[in-house]
């Protein structure tokens, strides 16, 4: 008959063992259960290109894949959404960032946002050239009094921002029918314009540059500066506002302050550009992404 010391080593030598397996069992599902982020994309070319020739080419893309690569406490998934689905997402709690977005006051209220990440081209009017003849071939223009001009119907992509300046007048001027909201890609509203379905877009100037040389039909397309808008656009890395959003948030702020500093980042922004324009835009990214990197910290610490 085992003595009382006996059965109590052997009592520990079970419970060791059963310790030692439940371990062996619950270590693969501790891994498994690290926290995803669900990375909302969308083809954006030239600065999100998820097909053709330049995929994974576009600033953006190269962005989000330094970021997860930067990231390994997280596992990543990529999933293609528009916007309407990442805020409907992000309004019901889920784990979701996107690595470009502008920055809106709803927004703000739905999401957490990073330090400025890219800066580019801010939106112009794209016309065909018959129609600019209308109004005397201008450089410039004020799209408030373009949206009033009967002779005009433009075409904007629903769901998308534009830029504060330029929402606010889309919003003022939608009822009136003179520009209407359409649920498509950015190819496809090329498309309308060279097919004469629609007399303008609203557009970046690179965005012309990588699609016009696809278009079906190559009738003559313009540039038009708008006056109310800036001439240079910010976007931000954002996830869903609550404290894991602010969480990662805070860990891409502090990777953005090196990639922005990395020639790869700027050489990147750049690329898609016409000569002319990618020194006005280097000026810009000097300006809005790095200058602010260098400025002195209030003495309460960083706002």
């Amino acid at each position: 008959m085992l003595s009382s010391k006996s059965q109590n080593d052997a009592v520990s030598s079970v419970f060791k063992a059963v310790l030692a397996a439940l371990l062996v069992i619950l270590a693969p599902s501790a891994a498994w259960s690290r926290d995803t982020i669900t990375w909302a994309s969308l083809d954006f070319p030239p600065w999100m290109i998820l097909e053709g020739p330049h995929r994974g080419q576009g600033v953006w893309d190269e962005l989000q894949q330094y970021l997860i690569d930067a990231l390994p406490e997280y596992d990543h998934r990529v999933q293609v959404m528009n916007n309407e689905r990442y805020e409907l997402l992000a309004r019901q709690g889920e784990k979701v960032c996107k690595v470009y977005y502008f920055k809106t006051p709803a927004r703000e209220r739905l999401l957490h946002y990073s330090i400025p990440s890219v800066v580019f081209l801010a939106n112009q009017v794209v016309m065909r050239a018959d129609k600019a003849a209308l109004l005397g071939h201008p450089t410039h223009l004020s799209l408030a009094a373009l949206l009033q001009d009967p002779r005009f119907a433009g075409t904007v992509v629903k769901g998308r921002s534009y830029g504060p300046q330029i929402d606010a007048l889309l919003r003022a001027h939608l009822a009136q029918g003179r520009v209407r909201e359409a649920v498509t890609t950015n190819e496809s509203l090329f498309q309308y314009l060279a097919d004469g379905r629609t007399d303008y877009i609203l557009e970046f100037p690179a965005v012309r540059d990588f699609f016009e040389q696809d278009l079906s039909a190559r009738p003559a397309l313009v540039n038009i500066a708008i006056d109310e808008a800036d001439p240079a656009n910010l976007t931000y890395v954002t996830c869903v506002r609550n404290a894991w959003g602010a969480a990662v948030i805070a860990r891409v702020d502090r990777l953005l302050e090196r990639r922005i500093a990395s020639p790869a980042h700027r050489s990147a922004t750049l690329r898609w550009y016409l000569p002319a324009d990618q020194q006005t835009l280097g000026r810009f990214y000097d300006r809005l992404l790095l200058a602010p990197l260098h400025a002195p910290e209030p003495a309460h610490g960083r706002p």
